[in-house]
């Protein structure tokens, strides 16, 4: 997040990347207004009482089916959301209905076997999306963290 916008957290889950990522980027002075999505109503009613001052803007549903109400600059979300053949399908929405023109969509992989780590940035390629950015961190003992953004 390199400009000041609105920011929606698709698979926000307790809301705690809501309450702190703000903080980060107004540290370099970046200003981003947050909203989240979660698909587990209870999960997301549990978002709301921990962060009661983004209440109401945290909403429950699925990123599939789900109408937003605007678009967002940025839009973050997880490529295990969805099987990994419909990931095509998540990022041709989420670009399509959720990130506002010029804005940026972000996805990262934080899970994969034991073995195998997942592929986010050769999935994306293959389901007609190549990164235009990606960061890859590296974990003791664990898989990297991948992260890869698509400009709209």
């Amino acid at each position: 997040m390199d400009t000041d916008g609105t920011w929606l957290d698709v698979g926000c889950a307790n809301g705690h990347l809501l309450a702190t990522l703000p903080a980060w980027c107004a540290e370099r002075d970046v200003r981003i207004e947050p909203y989240g999505l979660e698909l587990l109503p209870a999960l997301a009613e549990r978002a709301r009482s921990l962060q009661p001052g983004l209440a109401d803007r945290i909403w429950t549903g699925s990123v599939m089916s789900w109408k937003p109400a605007r678009r967002f600059r940025y839009v973050t979300t997880l490529d295990d959301l969805v099987p990994p053949g419909r990931l095509a399908d998540l990022v041709a929405r989420l670009l399509r209905e959720f990130v506002e023109p010029g804005g940026r969509l972000i996805v990262s992989s934080y899970t994969g076997s034991d073995s195998v780590p997942r592929p986010l940035f050769d999935n994306l390629g293959d389901a007609g999306y190549p990164p235009d950015g990606l960061i890859r961190i590296g974990r003791p003992r664990r898989h990297p963290l991948l992260t890869a953004w698509i400009d709209a």
